[in-house]
């Protein structure tokens, strides 16, 4: 138990960028532990092994299975987003940028066997030949999987940077200003002329079912729904989200939606909204368990 217990957070790390869900990845985890409590001790050589391949199988299991829900659903389809342990994002971004919604979100463009060969090789550093047997695959296969998935991510992937919390914070802080004040000139400007923003309602609450590109068309649409959904009985507090920057918007004490923010050189360049209850339920638990909210706003 002890043993399995060290090694949770760690298959829990695999099994999240591996579906992209907070709540699916916790059940992902504790059937690893199932099948860890029936397993016979003599035919575990390495358990930090031996566990990563049952949660890299059963995440690819999950996948599959899942890949008709998702290629059906209503509109944008995004990663389920979780509360970062730290509200303190200014030094942990490098690091922790394999957990970010923006590259979650990008690994959504690979296969599942590309998914799992390029989170076991460039993130944790697996050798090819200790991965074809945790995906059943030769090792030249695993080689072109990586190298489809590296060339898949390359031609999508920004690059967000923050230059300290201060510089993050009041960038943020500009940002809910702007879109309050219906100061479309300035929202434009903090807007990359790129930007993109993404929304994720399920078909249960309205969401734009398409990305959305352009900082005029952005900062024209966030400034309309600001001015015609936000009521009195609404509050907007910050936080740190998947290691981004982000805005949770509650009703008394109902979570209603995050938008988390893909920042670089003092500007927005990727918004993701998210306002399906599905996707919220797991951020709402953490927030019941004593999650750390910045202030609000």
């Amino acid at each position: 138990m002890d043993q399995f217990e060290a090694l949770r957070s760690y298959l829990f790390s695999i099994a999240y960028r591996m579906v992209a869900s907070a709540s699916i990845a916790e059940d992902l985890v504790q059937d690893t532990y199932i099948r860890y409590l029936q397993a016979k001790p003599e035919h575990i050589q390495s358990l930090k092994a031996y566990l990563t391949t049952i949660i890299v199988r059963l995440s690819l299991n999950y996948l599959q299975s899942a890949q008709h829900e998702r290629e059906q659903y209503y509109g944008i389809w995004l990663p389920e987003p979780m509360m970062s342990a730290t509200q303190d994002i200014a030094d942990r971004v490098e690091a922790d940028e394999t957990l970010s919604l923006a590259f979650l979100n990008l690994l959504e463009k690979l296969s599942p066997p590309e998914r799992a060969v390029f989170v076991l090789h460039e993130i944790l550093d697996f050798p090819f030949a200790d991965i074809a047997d945790i995906v059943e695959k030769k090792a030249s296969t695993c080689r072109q999987l990586f190298h489809r998935a590296k060339e898949h991510l390359s031609e999508k992937k920004r690059r967000f940077t923050t230059d300290s919390e201060q510089a993050n914070q009041l960038l943020v802080h500009q940002f809910v200003n702007a879109i309050r004040s219906g100061n479309l000139e300035t929202l434009t400007s903090i807007l990359a002329k790129d930007a993109v923003s993404w929304a994720d309602g399920g078909g249960k609450v309205q969401a734009a079912r398409y990305p959305l590109t352009g900082n005029a068309r952005i900062a024209k649409m966030y400034i309309t729904i600001f001015q015609k959904y936000l009521t009195p009985t609404m509050s907007v507090r910050t936080g740190v989200i998947n290691h981004m920057p982000a805005l949770l918007i509650f009703e008394h004490d109902v979570l209603l939606g995050v938008w988390i923010l893909g920042l670089n050189a003092q500007t927005v360049e990727e918004i993701f909204v998210v306002v399906n209850p599905d996707k919220l339920a797991y951020l709402s638990k953490q927030l019941s368990q004593g999650a750390e909210l910045g202030e609000l706003i």
